[in-house]
C-alpha cells in the first residue's frame, strides 16, 4: 500500500469561513478608516479655502452674523478688571493659558478676546502675571469660534472662583462667561496677531493642527493595508485546500 503524501494540512470549513470573516472585517476597517481620512483632509482644506478667501471686516462692523476667519481691526476698550486664563494650553512643550479679555466694541457689544499664550508656574500655585491697557486700544486679528478645550464634570461650571480675578478656566462655554461678566458677548472671539500689542506670546497664526497632506498620506497607508489585507487572502485561502492523496 502506498503512503498517502499529504501536500497540504486539511481545514475545515468552519476555519475557512472564520477566516474569511476575519479578513473582510480587516479590509472593511481599513476601508473606512481610509476614506474618513480622506474626509478629514476635504474638511480641512475647506478650512483653508474659507481662510483664504476670508473677508476683511473693520471691527466697528463686528455682528454676530460675520464669518469665521475675517481679517478685522480697529480700535476697542478691555474689560481692564477681569479676564479669563484657559488651561492646560502647551506651547513648545510648556503648559501654559491662553489669556482672553474682553472687549467693548465701537458700536457698544463686547466680544472677547484671545490675547495670547503666557507660562504657568511648575507648581501651579499661581497665575500667570498679565497686563491690560485701559482706555482704547487699536488691536488686529481674525474672528474665529471658541475653542472646545477642557473635560467638563457632570454639567457643572470650571470656573474656579466668581470673586477673583482672572479666573481660571478649563472649558470656553460663553454662556457661563456671559454669567460671570453680567453682559452678552457675541458668539465669535478674536485672536490677536502679532502686530498688537496688548497681546502676549508670539501668536502666529495656526488655524490647523496639521493640513489635508497628512490626513491623505494616513489614507494611502490605510488604503496600503487593505490592499495586503486581500493579496493575504488570496495566498492563504488556495493553501488551505483540502489534502490530495497520492496512490
Amino acid at each position: 500500500m502506498n503512503p498517502i503524501a499529504q501536500k497540504t494540512a486539511p481545514v475545515s470549513l468552519l476555519q475557512r469561513l472564520s477566516f474569511t470573516l476575519i479578513m473582510a472585517l480587516l479590509l472593511t476597517a481599513f476601508l473606512w478608516l481610509a476614506s474618513w481620512q480622506l474626509n478629514r483632509a476635504e474638511f480641512k482644506q475647506a478650512i483653508l479655502d474659507s481662510i483664504a478667501s476670508a473677508p476683511e471686516i473693520p471691527l466697528s462692523q463686528i455682528t454676530a452674523a460675520s464669518p469665521q476667519f475675517a481679517i478685522t481691526s480697529g480700535s476697542g476698550h478691555y474689560d481692564a478688571k477681569r479676564s479669563f486664563l484657559l488651561d492646560n494650553q502647551v506651547e513648545g512643550g510648556i503648559v501654559g493659558v491662553h489669556l482672553y479679555t474682553p472687549l467693548q466694541l465701537p458700536s457698544g457689544q463686547w466680544i472677547m478676546v484671545n490675547r495670547g499664550w503666557l507660562p504657568m508656574a511648575l507648581d501651579r500655585q499661581s497665575l500667570p502675571a498679565f497686563t491690560t491697557p485701559g482706555g482704547s486700544v487699536n488691536i488686529s486679528g481674525r474672528l474665529k469660534f471658541p475653542p472646545r478645550t477642557g473635560v467638563r464634570l457632570n454639567g457643572s461650571s470650571d470656573l474656579v472662583t466668581t470673586e477673583s480675578w482672572p479666573q481660571l478656566v478649563t472649558y470656553m462655554e460663553l454662556s457661563e462667561l456671559e454669567d460671570q461678566l453680567g453682559r452678552t458677548l457675541l458668539p465669535q472671539l478674536i485672536e490677536l496677531d502679532e502686530n498688537s500689542t496688548s497681546g502676549y506670546g508670539e501668536r502666529q497664526p495656526r488655524p490647523l493642527n496639521f493640513g489635508p497632506e497628512k490626513h491623505k498620506g494616513y489614507a494611502i497607508t490605510w488604503f496600503t493595508f487593505a490592499i495586503v489585507t486581500m493579496v493575504l487572502y488570496l495566498i492563504i485561502i488556495p493553501m488551505g485546500r483540502k489534502p490530495e492523496n497520492n496512490q
